[in-house]
């Protein structure tokens, strides 16, 4: 892997010099570049048990599904960059087995898709359509990890779709640092990167320093929202989150160490914090209840 990337940023190192306009389109065709990995065995359970169905959208189909019962309250789950539905499995089993009924989507160019490339804006126009198919009637819960977070954030500040929870198993904050680490990551020259710059500005439809996921988020009409991330995450640095919840009152940050990107998502002890944190006004509204129900029981027995 090493050697491969020696070869790759010599290459963009020289074009860029050469000719800046040609690295940096050949760089932005890499950068939407997914990485389509093998389904995982626990990653296949879910699309055996999963209801499984399709979303007229251009410029390819959308692939959902569904578990859970079909009255609950709904859940939205979108999983992260380079990975599928099927990755969100444990914690959307866990959800449809307490009573929601859960939705969720390949992003478009991932999994099954036919395309090979995707990006924040045709994945956020994907997630709009899905949304708009599934049609809420009452506030979500939204489950989402790393990219799928960032998604979820940009999707919803264009939607008045009302929001109870929102769980952020990790989440990026600035996406121009995602082009500065690609940016070096490669050895694209300042000229050649300008050029990649350029071309998702327009594609976009806005500054990319100014594209930031906790200024998004004040744009979306939610309650609460638990970020959960790992102090050593190699993929998203842990400050992401802090930037997040440090913009956010209403914003919780839960910090675990050694879990991983990916393997916090089988993780029991990440898996019952979201439980908790998920049903932490439900349990409340019931015990209220509960306390009504004993102190009328009381009073009738005193009378």
């Amino acid at each position: 892997m090493e050697s491969i990337l020696i070869i790759i940023r010599l290459y963009y190192r020289t074009l860029s010099v050469l000719s800046p306009t040609l690295a940096g389109n050949q760089a932005f065709k890499m950068f939407q570049k997914v990485r389509k990995k093998e389904v995982r065995k626990r990653e296949m359970l879910f699309f055996e048990k999963a209801k499984s169905f399709k979303i007229d959208h251009y410029p390819e189909e959308i692939h959902a599904y569904e578990l859970g019962n079909s009255e609950g309250e709904i859940v939205i789950m979108l999983h992260g960059w380079d990975s599928n539905a099927g990755s969100l499995s444990k914690i959307a089993f866990k959800m449809a087995d307490n009573g929601y009924r859960v939705f969720l989507m390949n992003l478009p160019g991932h999994a099954y898709a036919k395309a090979k490339s995707s990006n924040i804006f045709i994945a956020k126009n994907a997630f709009k359509a899905f949304l708009n198919h599934i049609n809420p009637k009452t506030p979500l819960i939204c489950i989402t990890h790393s990219f799928g977070s960032a998604m979820l954030a940009y999707g919803l500040s264009e939607t008045d779709v009302q929001v109870s929870k929102i769980v952020f198993l990790t989440s990026p904050n600035k996406i121009q640092n995602i082009f500065d680490d690609f940016k070096s990551l490669i050895g694209l020259g300042n000229k050649a990167f300008k050029v990649l710059c350029d071309k998702a500005t327009t594609i976009i439809g806005e500054d990319l320093k100014q594209l930031e996921i906790a200024k998004k988020l004040t744009q979306v009409k939610f309650d609460d929202l638990l970020i959960i991330h790992d102090k050593n995450d190699k993929i998203i640095p842990f400050s992401n989150s802090e930037e997040i919840s440090n913009k956010h009152q209403n914003a919780t940050l839960k910090s675990f160490e050694n879990i991983g990107h990916y393997r916090m998502l089988w993780n029991d002890d990440v898996l019952s914090e979201i439980m908790n944190f998920v049903t932490k006004n439900e349990k409340s509204v019931d015990n209220k209840a509960n306390a009504t129900i004993i102190k009328e029981s009381n009073s009738v027995l005193q009378n």
